[in-house]
């Protein structure tokens, strides 16, 4: 019973909260400068530094690596979860606010096309498809290839068993990595573009949030111990990723750059990176991701991205009403109107079963 106990308490690094809530921000200001009518901005380092918000997804695949292994790692290698709690805990965690997302693109795009990939959407494993860029929630292939990690975490749990066989591990997915970039991801094997949607194009990051986990102890004595420094190198290295040379390669840059970040993150608690705002949005940083496109196309509806000629101004109001009315719909729906409805549900089944 000792045993169990030990693995029972999840560990808990409250800066994660900050990367998940400022990943999730910096995600969606990205998208609302790619899809603004206004253009661009009128100094231009701010669309690169803005354009550059997208590969914070790869920073989400670390960071859902890393807690999933705070979760489950020493349970699943033990032996001590079910798999059938495990997926049961998967699908309801993600499933409901999703479904409900996906009913409201269905109604917009309610053609046979809709449908079927609406479908392929509630099964939440649409990643397997050859191509599973679907439209109906756009930036749900996020979503799509989180969740086909989930899948494979009890195998992921045992690709990074020992420290020793997930630095090979990882030495062979990089491998893999550029083998599918450079043959693979081309006809005639694909006729699509192949990417970051693709579990072996994106499966470092997830070993690499792993290997950290796996060093977190550490990794959290060092950091803490020399913070200021750790901190001072991830700006540096922030920095550097808008002048670096070309013949750096970005996919390796940002694995040594969202590590550092994520070492930093779990070395202390630092308040820009914990405190209860970024806590609150770390809470519902997964919908706000889900959903932000959804509610800028009501931001573009009511004319709020171009009611002023200034496309700066435009884009500033554009963003903050957009942020704010997705914070308030991921708040209403996950936190109000879905446990209701689950509720209902629930409390039908209980009475039938005791009819039954």
């Amino acid at each position: 019973m000792r045993y169990k106990m030990n693995f029972a308490k999840r560990e808990n690094y409250k800066s994660l909260d900050g990367l998940r809530a400022y990943s999730a921000i910096g995600i969606a200001m990205m998208h609302f400068l790619a899809n603004i009518k206004c253009g661009p901005l009128s100094w231009n380092p701010a669309n690169g530094i803005i354009e550059f918000f997208t590969n914070y997804v790869y920073l989400f695949f670390m960071v859902s690596a890393f807690s999933m292994c705070c979760g489950y790692y020493e349970r699943v290698k033990n032996g001590l979860v079910s798999m059938n709690e495990f997926y049961a805990k998967r699908y309801k965690r993600i499933w409901p606010y999703f479904a409900f997302l996906c009913l409201i693109g269905l109604a917009f795009n309610h053609t046979i096309g809709g449908v079927w990939q609406t479908f392929a959407d509630l099964t939440l494993c649409f990643n397997l498809l050859p191509n599973p860029d679907i439209q109906i929630i756009g930036v749900g292939w996020f979503l799509g290839l989180v969740f086909l990690f989930y899948i494979m975490f009890p195998f992921f749990t045992f690709l990074i068993n020992s420290k020793k066989r997930a630095w090979f591990v990882l030495t062979v997915a990089i491998a893999f990595h550029f083998i599918g970039r450079f043959y693979f991801f081309k006809e005639p094997f694909v006729d699509f573009e192949v990417g970051r949607h693709n579990m072996v194009f994106s499966m470092p990051y997830f070993l690499v949030g792993g290997i950290i986990y796996l060093y977190r102890r550490e990794l959290k004595t060092v950091g803490g111990q020399f913070h200021r420094l750790l901190f001072l190198i991830c700006m540096v290295a922030s920095i550097f990723e808008f002048f670096k040379p070309e013949y750096i390669d970005e996919f390796m840059y940002l694995i040594i750059l969202f590590g550092l970040w994520m070492i930093y993150a779990i070395s202390g608690e630092w308040k820009w990176l914990s405190n209860k705002v970024v806590k609150y949005l770390s809470g519902i940083s997964m919908e706000i991701y889900l959903s932000h496109m959804v509610l800028f196309r009501l931001t573009e509806k009511m004319g709020l991205d171009h009611i002023t000629e200034n496309p700066d101004l435009n884009y500033i109001m554009a963003t903050v009403v957009t942020l704010a009315m997705t914070i308030g719909f991921c708040h209403v729906v996950k936190y109000k109107f879905l446990p209701k409805v689950m509720g209902c549900i629930k409390n039908k089944k209980i009475n039938e079963d005791s009819i039954c």
